[in-house]
Protein backbone atom coordinates (compact mmCIF):
# COMPACT_ATOMS: atom_id res chain seq x y z
CA UNK A 1 0.00 0.00 0.00
CA UNK A 2 2.84 2.67 0.64
CA UNK A 3 4.61 1.72 -2.62
CA UNK A 4 0.79 2.48 -4.40
CA UNK A 5 0.94 5.61 -2.66
CA UNK A 6 4.30 6.55 -2.97
CA UNK A 7 4.16 5.79 -6.86
CA UNK A 8 0.83 8.23 -7.30
CA UNK A 9 2.32 10.54 -5.55
CA UNK A 10 5.49 10.63 -7.59
CA UNK A 11 3.47 10.20 -10.61
CA UNK A 12 0.70 12.78 -10.17
CA UNK A 13 1.99 14.91 -7.52
CA UNK A 14 5.49 15.77 -7.24
CA UNK A 15 8.12 13.35 -9.07
CA UNK A 16 11.18 14.92 -6.36
CA UNK A 17 11.40 11.82 -3.65
CA UNK A 18 12.36 14.22 -1.50
CA UNK A 19 8.75 15.51 -1.07
CA UNK A 20 7.16 12.15 -0.07
CA UNK A 21 6.58 11.97 3.34
CA UNK A 22 3.81 9.28 3.56
CA UNK A 23 0.15 10.21 4.67
CA UNK A 24 1.31 13.13 6.43
CA UNK A 25 2.68 14.23 2.99
CA UNK A 26 -1.38 13.63 1.63
CA UNK A 27 -2.77 15.48 4.43
CA UNK A 28 -0.64 18.62 3.97
CA UNK A 29 -1.89 18.94 0.35
CA UNK A 30 -5.55 18.98 2.04
CA UNK A 31 -5.10 20.60 4.79
CA UNK A 32 -8.50 22.05 6.16
CA UNK A 33 -6.95 25.17 6.58
CA UNK A 34 -6.60 25.87 3.10
CA UNK A 35 -10.28 24.81 2.40
CA UNK A 36 -11.98 27.22 4.92
CA UNK A 37 -15.58 28.27 2.77
CA UNK A 38 -14.45 26.19 -0.16
CA UNK A 39 -15.96 23.06 0.54
CA UNK A 40 -16.86 22.61 -3.39
CA UNK A 41 -13.81 22.52 -3.67
CA UNK A 42 -12.06 20.55 -0.91
CA UNK A 43 -14.68 17.94 -2.42
CA UNK A 44 -13.94 18.17 -5.99
CA UNK A 45 -9.43 17.62 -5.08
CA UNK A 46 -10.37 14.65 -3.16
CA UNK A 47 -12.62 13.29 -5.61
CA UNK A 48 -9.50 14.08 -8.23
CA UNK A 49 -7.49 12.89 -5.80
CA UNK A 50 -9.19 9.46 -5.49
CA UNK A 51 -10.11 8.46 -9.18
CA UNK A 52 -6.32 9.45 -10.08
CA UNK A 53 -5.55 6.96 -6.99
CA UNK A 54 -7.41 4.33 -8.85
CA UNK A 55 -6.22 4.61 -12.30
CA UNK A 56 -2.63 4.26 -10.62
CA UNK A 57 -3.59 1.15 -8.56
CA UNK A 58 -4.30 -0.42 -11.38
CA UNK A 59 -1.24 0.02 -13.59
CA UNK A 60 0.96 -0.25 -10.27
CA UNK A 61 -0.74 -3.94 -9.79
CA UNK A 62 -0.02 -4.75 -13.59
CA UNK A 63 3.57 -3.54 -13.19
CA UNK A 64 4.22 -5.16 -10.28
CA UNK A 65 2.81 -8.21 -10.95
CA UNK A 66 2.31 -8.44 -15.18
CA UNK A 67 1.22 -11.98 -15.00
CA UNK A 68 -1.88 -12.04 -12.32
CA UNK A 69 -4.93 -12.78 -14.05
CA UNK A 70 -6.33 -10.10 -16.23
CA UNK A 71 -3.55 -7.99 -15.82
CA UNK A 72 -3.39 -5.54 -18.77
CA UNK A 73 -6.48 -7.04 -20.06
CA UNK A 74 -8.44 -3.88 -21.70
CA UNK A 75 -5.53 -4.26 -24.49
CA UNK A 76 -7.23 -7.43 -25.75
CA UNK A 77 -4.55 -9.41 -27.90
CA UNK A 78 -1.72 -7.65 -27.01
CA UNK A 79 -1.71 -7.83 -23.44
CA UNK A 80 0.45 -11.29 -23.14
CA UNK A 81 2.93 -9.25 -25.02
CA UNK A 82 3.33 -6.46 -22.43
CA UNK A 83 2.92 -9.17 -19.93
CA UNK A 84 5.81 -10.46 -21.09
CA UNK A 85 8.06 -7.76 -21.31
CA UNK A 86 7.17 -6.44 -17.79
CA UNK A 87 8.07 -10.14 -16.08
CA UNK A 88 11.62 -9.22 -17.32
CA UNK A 89 11.82 -6.43 -15.16
CA UNK A 90 10.44 -8.45 -12.38
CA UNK A 91 13.51 -10.84 -12.66
CA UNK A 92 15.76 -7.80 -12.33
CA UNK A 93 14.38 -6.72 -9.04
CA UNK A 94 14.56 -3.39 -10.09
CA UNK A 95 11.07 -1.83 -10.54
CA UNK A 96 10.74 0.46 -8.27
CA UNK A 97 12.82 3.30 -10.22
CA UNK A 98 10.89 2.73 -13.49
CA UNK A 99 7.07 2.91 -11.68
CA UNK A 100 5.98 6.53 -12.24
CA UNK A 101 7.40 5.61 -15.90
CA UNK A 102 5.61 2.70 -16.69
CA UNK A 103 2.25 3.93 -14.90
CA UNK A 104 2.64 7.54 -16.56
CA UNK A 105 2.76 6.12 -19.62
CA UNK A 106 -0.06 3.33 -19.44
CA UNK A 107 -2.19 6.70 -18.13
CA UNK A 108 -1.34 9.11 -20.38
CA UNK A 109 -1.87 6.14 -23.35
CA UNK A 110 -4.45 3.81 -22.33
CA UNK A 111 -5.71 2.83 -25.39
CA UNK A 112 -2.06 2.59 -26.93
CA UNK A 113 -0.25 -0.26 -26.15
CA UNK A 114 2.68 0.20 -28.44
CA UNK A 115 3.65 3.09 -26.56
CA UNK A 116 4.07 0.82 -22.99
CA UNK A 117 5.40 -2.05 -24.52
CA UNK A 118 8.67 0.84 -26.46
CA UNK A 119 8.61 2.12 -22.46
CA UNK A 120 9.10 -0.79 -21.39
CA UNK A 121 12.07 -2.25 -23.70
CA UNK A 122 13.88 0.95 -22.34
CA UNK A 123 13.30 0.16 -18.92
CA UNK A 124 14.48 -3.51 -19.13
CA UNK A 125 17.56 -1.73 -21.46
CA UNK A 126 18.35 0.66 -19.14
CA UNK A 127 18.12 -1.98 -16.00
CA UNK A 128 20.36 -4.88 -17.35
CA UNK A 129 23.08 -2.25 -19.06
CA UNK A 130 23.13 0.00 -15.70
CA UNK A 131 22.21 -1.59 -12.63
CA UNK A 132 22.97 -5.52 -13.70
CA UNK A 133 26.24 -4.75 -15.82
CA UNK A 134 27.53 -1.99 -14.79
CA UNK A 135 26.82 -2.64 -11.36
CA UNK A 136 25.43 0.66 -10.07
CA UNK A 137 22.93 1.63 -7.45
CA UNK A 138 19.52 1.01 -7.92
CA UNK A 139 18.90 5.07 -7.61
CA UNK A 140 21.72 6.08 -10.53
CA UNK A 141 19.79 8.22 -13.14
CA UNK A 142 16.35 7.50 -10.96
CA UNK A 143 15.41 11.38 -10.56
CA UNK A 144 15.51 11.99 -14.23
CA UNK A 145 13.21 8.91 -15.09
CA UNK A 146 10.65 10.07 -12.02
CA UNK A 147 10.77 13.65 -13.30
CA UNK A 148 9.87 11.92 -16.71
CA UNK A 149 7.53 9.82 -15.84
CA UNK A 150 5.69 12.51 -14.28
CA UNK A 151 5.84 15.22 -17.18
CA UNK A 152 4.13 11.97 -19.49
CA UNK A 153 1.48 11.62 -16.87
CA UNK A 154 0.57 15.18 -17.28
CA UNK A 155 1.11 15.47 -20.98
CA UNK A 156 3.94 18.15 -20.72
CA UNK A 157 6.14 15.89 -22.99
CA UNK A 158 5.20 13.72 -25.54
CA UNK A 159 6.59 10.26 -25.83
CA UNK A 160 9.12 11.00 -28.92
CA UNK A 161 10.32 13.65 -26.85
CA UNK A 162 10.44 11.36 -23.37
CA UNK A 163 12.28 8.84 -25.55
CA UNK A 164 14.84 10.85 -26.77
CA UNK A 165 15.76 12.21 -22.96
CA UNK A 166 15.45 8.76 -21.68
CA UNK A 167 17.95 7.44 -24.25
CA UNK A 168 20.39 10.54 -23.34
CA UNK A 169 19.91 9.52 -19.66
CA UNK A 170 21.00 5.77 -20.78
CA UNK A 171 23.94 6.90 -22.87
CA UNK A 172 25.13 9.49 -20.29
CA UNK A 173 25.48 6.18 -17.37
CA UNK A 174 26.10 3.72 -19.91
CA UNK A 175 27.47 4.79 -23.01
CA UNK A 176 27.64 2.00 -26.29
CA UNK A 177 31.66 2.67 -25.91
CA UNK A 178 31.36 1.20 -21.17
CA UNK A 179 28.72 -1.36 -22.47
CA UNK A 180 30.54 -2.92 -24.92
CA UNK A 181 33.77 -2.72 -22.72
CA UNK A 182 32.30 -4.24 -19.60
CA UNK A 183 30.58 -7.12 -21.40
CA UNK A 184 34.40 -8.02 -22.90
CA UNK A 185 35.90 -6.97 -18.85
CA UNK A 186 33.72 -9.35 -17.15
CA UNK A 187 35.88 -12.44 -16.12
CA UNK A 188 34.37 -14.21 -13.18
CA UNK A 189 30.51 -14.37 -15.06
CA UNK A 190 29.79 -17.44 -12.30
CA UNK A 191 29.64 -14.99 -9.70
CA UNK A 192 27.78 -11.98 -11.46
CA UNK A 193 24.53 -11.55 -10.27
CA UNK A 194 22.97 -11.17 -13.74
CA UNK A 195 24.26 -14.41 -14.97
CA UNK A 196 20.98 -16.63 -14.81
CA UNK A 197 19.27 -13.54 -16.35
CA UNK A 198 21.50 -13.59 -19.26
CA UNK A 199 21.41 -16.91 -19.86
CA UNK A 200 17.56 -17.16 -20.14
CA UNK A 201 17.48 -14.61 -22.33
CA UNK A 202 20.13 -16.40 -24.53
CA UNK A 203 17.83 -19.15 -24.44
CA UNK A 204 15.03 -17.05 -25.32
CA UNK A 205 16.55 -15.84 -28.17
CA UNK A 206 17.78 -19.68 -29.55
CA UNK A 207 14.02 -20.90 -28.80
CA UNK A 208 13.49 -17.98 -31.66
CA UNK A 209 10.05 -18.14 -30.81
CA UNK A 210 9.06 -21.89 -29.21
CA UNK A 211 8.28 -22.55 -25.12
CA UNK A 212 10.72 -22.62 -23.08
CA UNK A 213 10.93 -25.79 -20.96
CA UNK A 214 12.92 -24.65 -18.02
CA UNK A 215 10.50 -21.57 -16.26
CA UNK A 216 12.28 -18.91 -15.12
CA UNK A 217 10.92 -19.66 -11.67
CA UNK A 218 12.35 -22.85 -11.61
CA UNK A 219 15.60 -21.29 -12.68
CA UNK A 220 15.27 -18.49 -10.05
CA UNK A 221 14.13 -20.75 -6.73
CA UNK A 222 16.92 -22.80 -7.31
CA UNK A 223 20.45 -22.42 -6.02
CA UNK A 224 23.25 -21.35 -8.65
CA UNK A 225 24.92 -24.67 -8.56
CA UNK A 226 22.42 -26.46 -9.49
CA UNK A 227 21.00 -24.67 -12.52
CA UNK A 228 24.37 -23.42 -13.99
CA UNK A 229 26.54 -25.92 -15.86
CA UNK A 230 30.21 -25.55 -16.41
CA UNK A 231 31.38 -27.01 -19.47
CA UNK A 232 34.67 -27.33 -18.50
CA UNK A 233 34.34 -28.81 -15.26
CA UNK A 234 35.48 -26.42 -11.42
CA UNK A 235 36.92 -29.79 -11.09
CA UNK A 236 38.93 -30.54 -14.04
CA UNK A 237 40.39 -34.15 -12.65
CA UNK A 238 39.51 -36.63 -15.88
CA UNK A 239 42.33 -37.22 -18.00
CA UNK A 240 40.25 -35.52 -20.97
CA UNK A 241 40.41 -31.82 -19.40
CA UNK A 242 44.09 -32.17 -18.44
CA UNK A 243 44.93 -32.60 -22.50
CA UNK A 244 42.48 -30.25 -23.93
CA UNK A 245 43.20 -26.99 -21.26
CA UNK A 246 46.61 -26.60 -19.61
CA UNK A 247 46.65 -24.94 -15.91
CA UNK A 248 46.55 -21.49 -17.00
CA UNK A 249 44.03 -21.62 -19.46
CA UNK A 250 41.95 -23.86 -16.92
CA UNK A 251 41.78 -20.86 -14.21
CA UNK A 252 40.94 -18.41 -16.94
CA UNK A 253 38.70 -19.96 -18.85
CA UNK A 254 36.29 -22.35 -15.91
CA UNK A 255 34.22 -18.95 -14.97
CA UNK A 256 33.89 -17.58 -18.48
CA UNK A 257 30.63 -17.54 -19.93
CA UNK A 258 31.93 -19.08 -23.25
CA UNK A 259 31.91 -22.27 -20.58
CA UNK A 260 28.84 -21.98 -18.40
CA UNK A 261 25.63 -23.13 -19.69
CA UNK A 262 21.99 -23.78 -17.96
CA UNK A 263 21.14 -26.66 -17.12
CA UNK A 264 18.55 -29.23 -15.43
CA UNK A 265 20.97 -31.70 -14.66
CA UNK A 266 24.11 -29.92 -13.30
CA UNK A 267 24.29 -33.06 -10.46
CA UNK A 268 24.46 -35.90 -13.13
CA UNK A 269 27.04 -34.04 -15.83
CA UNK A 270 29.59 -32.74 -13.19
CA UNK A 271 33.08 -33.21 -13.87
CA UNK A 272 32.68 -36.08 -16.75
CA UNK A 273 34.57 -35.51 -20.01
CA UNK A 274 33.03 -34.17 -22.87
CA UNK A 275 31.95 -37.04 -24.62
CA UNK A 276 30.11 -38.38 -21.75
CA UNK A 277 28.43 -34.84 -21.17
CA UNK A 278 27.56 -34.62 -24.73
CA UNK A 279 25.99 -37.99 -25.01
CA UNK A 280 24.13 -39.74 -27.85
CA UNK A 281 19.87 -39.37 -29.33
CA UNK A 282 17.85 -41.85 -26.86
CA UNK A 283 20.30 -42.41 -23.77
CA UNK A 284 18.94 -42.43 -20.67
CA UNK A 285 21.00 -40.76 -18.67
CA UNK A 286 21.19 -36.94 -18.61
CA UNK A 287 23.58 -35.45 -21.57
CA UNK A 288 23.74 -32.39 -23.84
CA UNK A 289 21.99 -34.24 -26.86
CA UNK A 290 18.90 -35.13 -25.11
CA UNK A 291 18.53 -32.12 -22.94
CA UNK A 292 15.64 -29.79 -23.27
CA UNK A 293 17.21 -26.58 -23.10
CA UNK A 294 18.80 -24.74 -26.66
CA UNK A 295 21.81 -24.37 -25.31
CA UNK A 296 22.84 -27.94 -24.14
CA UNK A 297 21.55 -29.08 -27.52
CA UNK A 298 23.81 -26.73 -29.21
CA UNK A 299 26.91 -27.99 -27.40
CA UNK A 300 25.59 -31.89 -28.84
CA UNK A 301 26.89 -30.16 -31.78
CA UNK A 302 30.73 -29.93 -31.11
CA UNK A 303 33.43 -32.90 -31.44
CA UNK A 304 35.08 -31.65 -28.65
CA UNK A 305 35.60 -28.98 -26.14
CA UNK A 306 38.93 -26.91 -26.39
CA UNK A 307 39.90 -23.40 -25.67
CA UNK A 308 39.35 -23.03 -29.47
CA UNK A 309 35.54 -23.72 -29.31
CA UNK A 310 34.79 -21.80 -25.89
CA UNK A 311 36.20 -19.01 -27.61
CA UNK A 312 34.87 -19.41 -30.33
CA UNK A 313 30.83 -19.63 -28.30
CA UNK A 314 31.65 -16.92 -26.14
CA UNK A 315 32.33 -14.57 -29.66
CA UNK A 316 28.69 -15.47 -30.02
CA UNK A 317 26.97 -15.14 -27.41
CA UNK A 318 28.64 -11.67 -26.84
CA UNK A 319 27.70 -10.69 -30.36
CA UNK A 320 24.26 -11.91 -29.30
CA UNK A 321 24.27 -9.99 -26.54
CA UNK A 322 25.29 -6.47 -27.68
CA UNK A 323 22.60 -6.95 -30.26
CA UNK A 324 20.39 -7.49 -27.44
CA UNK A 325 20.66 -4.60 -25.35
CA UNK A 326 21.81 -1.95 -27.95
CA UNK A 327 20.42 1.30 -27.83
CA UNK A 328 18.03 1.59 -31.03
CA UNK A 329 19.29 3.05 -33.71
CA UNK A 330 16.16 6.14 -33.97
CA UNK A 331 18.20 6.98 -30.92
CA UNK A 332 21.81 6.42 -31.25
CA UNK A 333 22.58 10.35 -31.61
CA UNK A 334 20.38 11.24 -28.93
CA UNK A 335 22.80 13.59 -27.04
CA UNK A 336 24.22 11.83 -23.70
CA UNK A 337 22.19 13.78 -20.50
CA UNK A 338 24.09 14.57 -17.39
CA UNK A 339 22.10 15.21 -14.56
CA UNK A 340 21.12 18.63 -13.14
CA UNK A 341 22.57 19.25 -9.87
CA UNK A 342 19.03 18.84 -8.16
CA UNK A 343 18.86 15.49 -9.91
CA UNK A 344 22.60 14.24 -8.87
CA UNK A 345 21.32 15.74 -5.06
CA UNK A 346 18.37 13.43 -4.91
CA UNK A 347 20.36 10.48 -6.60
CA UNK A 348 23.28 10.93 -3.78
CA UNK A 349 20.85 10.95 -0.98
Amino acid sequence: ENQVLRCHWLTVYNHDRRTWSGSQGIKDVFALAKYVGKHKKLLDDLQAYTRSLRDVAVAYADAANPSRPGAFASYGPHAPEMQRLGEKLLRMRVLATFLPLLVGTRLRHPADSQKYIVIVEFCERFAFRVYRLLGMRANAGQSRLYQIGHQVYHGHVGLDLALQQLHGALRYYCSDEEFAAALDEVEDWYSWYGLKYFLYEYEEHLAAGHAIKLSWAEIDRRDLDKTIEHILPQTANDPYWKENFDLSERRKYTDDVGNLVLTQHNGSLGAKAFGEKKGKPGQDRPCYVTSVLFQEQELGKYANWMPSNLLQRRKKIMKWAAERWAIPTAYKESEPAAPSPAEAEQDDE
